[in-house]
């Protein structure tokens, strides 16, 4: 939404006094004010705050000291190389870098400063039998050539660097530099001149990215405007289309990255904040087929039902029961065709996720019911912030059966959401996901239809609350992945894809 004159600016101050809660608001003001003055501060749920505080004077060095911030530096020439069971691995100066043929005209690259053993771990990719691939490789004066049957990689002994090339000869991708920075690591690139971009999910843009830059860091801005960034969504994957030829590229990084289509430069460059760059070459040649070997790596959707194709009332939000039931009315007395009825947070119980709140909403079941006749599905809507309270049975279970994303040190992290600081669920842990499951199946009792989890990539946090209030360096644990693959955003598509298949779970399990 874009504010264009007085009455949207009101509209908008009165949309935040009625739906972020004060105590949430006045916490995250003064965590914004404190924390050039705090190393740390956790909450732990049967504690109150544990700080660590600076003087004034350490606080006014630190906004005021200039930062050490590192050079980049590549990766240098190769000292070795070996083809080791289809995966030609090479080591270098400065890191390492692996290359795999997962299919005639699927690559995947790797690049760490360390030596990498075994396959990388990923929440996106579901796929890893695949077949043995035979290609032919050939040492010539610094360089080696690897052929299969669809293309053709050729690496540069000097450098590391790699160019990919058609069956006809023609070059799809070019790698001009690896650059180490600090804990991250980037990629320049080089498609060819008139090379079109398209991906990486919601963005406020053109359809075509050339010459835009993009961060993947997922925000929920109240507001945005064209060339806003970023947005709600995170999808590290796109396309390029350079003379009728389609090719693809997905990168496997759940930290900070970025996507920049020649915004400076005629290159183009990607790269994450933290840990191995990890990404995958699908050869196309056409974007159905590029889209295909996409889904193979990393799952195809389910088959939705038909009722989900229609089209749903939504908005934020609805205040009682009988202002569903009128709108319900409303809809079938103006022949409006209708699948399903959403229902925003404002049906909870003090924003307490599997409630209800019993002024407004006393009888879901009836209601559910209700629609159920006139054709209607009703969807609630789940958040996964889950508020601390020890008197709110899901908080209080999720502590003692330790389901809570933690921070480095151990503690639970908490988040301001809309009921205040709230937990969140760790979705790659199977006891977190299968009690968030199984809460979604057992409060359902009282709705018998359908929860829908938050949007896909959705942050969870009020715009500008999160930043300060991450744990230090943006790093925690997540499913006993710790250091280089820990996710940084507030909830990146690897742990918002989790849930769904929890969500999934609960629904299955409840039959």
């Amino acid at each position: 939404m874009r504010i264009k004159n007085l009455n949207d600016f009101f509209y908008m101050v009165r949309f935040g006094l009625l739906t972020v809660s004060f105590p949430a608001l006045f916490q995250g003001l003064w965590a914004g004010i404190t924390a050039p003055f705090l190393e740390a501060s956790y909450r732990d749920p049967r504690g109150g705050f544990r700080k660590k505080r600076l003087s004034l004077p350490q606080a006014f060095w630190n906004l005021c000291s200039p930062k050490k911030i590192p050079l980049p530096e590549d990766l240098g020439k190769v000292l070795s190389w070996e083809n080791d069971g289809g995966v030609l691995r090479l080591s270098l100066e400065r890191g390492f870098k692996e290359v795999k043929f997962l299919a005639p005209d699927v690559i995947r690259v790797r690049v760490s400063r360390k030596k990498m053993d075994g396959e990388p771990q990923s929440f996106a990719v579901v796929k890893g039998d695949w077949p043995p691939v035979s290609y032919n490789l050939e040492e010539g004066e610094g360089k080696l050539l690897l052929k299969t049957e669809e293309a053709a990689l050729e690496v540069r002994l000097t450098s590391g660097l790699l160019s990919l090339f058609s069956q006809d000869g023609k070059a799809l991708f070019k790698e001009r530099a690896v650059s180490l920075e600090g804990e991250g690591t980037s990629l320049s690139c080089d498609f060819g001149g008139n090379a079109q971009f398209y991906g990486l999910g919601e963005k406020a843009s053109s359809l075509n990215h050339r010459g835009k830059r993009f961060r993947l860091w997922n925000s929920d801005p109240v507001t945005y405007d064209y060339q806003s960034d970023p947005l709600y969504s995170s999808v590290p994957f796109f396309l390029v289309l350079r003379e009728g030829r389609f090719l693809g590229i997905f990168l496997d990084n759940p930290s900070g990255t970025f996507f920049d289509f020649g915004s400076d430069s005629p290159s183009s460059s990607f790269g994450s904040t933290k840990g191995e760059l990890v990404f995958y070459l699908f050869l196309g040649p056409s974007g159905e087929k590029v889209l295909a070997q996409y889904c193979e790596l990393t799952g195809k959707p389910p088959l939705p039902p038909l009722w989900s194709l229609g089209y749903h009332q939504s908005r934020w939000s609805y205040d009682s029961e009988e202002e569903v039931r009128r709108i319900a009315w409303e809809l079938r007395r103006r022949k409006i065709p209708c699948d399903a009825i959403h229902l925003d947070i404002d049906y909870m119980d003090g924003w307490r996720c599997f409630t209800w709140d019993k002024k407004r909403f006393p009888d879901p079941e009836k209601l559910s019911s209700e629609l159920k006749k006139e054709g209607f599905k009703l969807v609630p809507n789940v958040d996964c912030g889950i508020k601390r309270d020890l008197n709110y049975w899901v908080f209080r279970d999720g502590v003692e059966k330790d389901v809570f994303l933690k921070t480095p040190e151990g503690k639970i992290y908490y988040g301001p959401v809309w009921p205040g600081y709230s937990a969140f669920p760790d979705f790659s842990d199977g006891r977190g996901g299968k009690r968030h499951g199984r809460a979604l199946g057992l409060r359902q009792g009282d709705c018998p239809q359908f929860f829908a989890p938050q949007k896909r990539g959705e942050a969870p946090f009020p715009r500008g609350m999160p930043q300060r209030l991450r744990p230090p360096h943006g790093q925690g644990k997540l499913g006993g992945l710790e250091g280089d693959q820990t996710p940084r955003a507030p909830l990146r598509p690897d742990q918002v894809n989790l849930r769904r298949r929890t969500a999934l779970r609960g629904h299955l399990d409840r039959g």
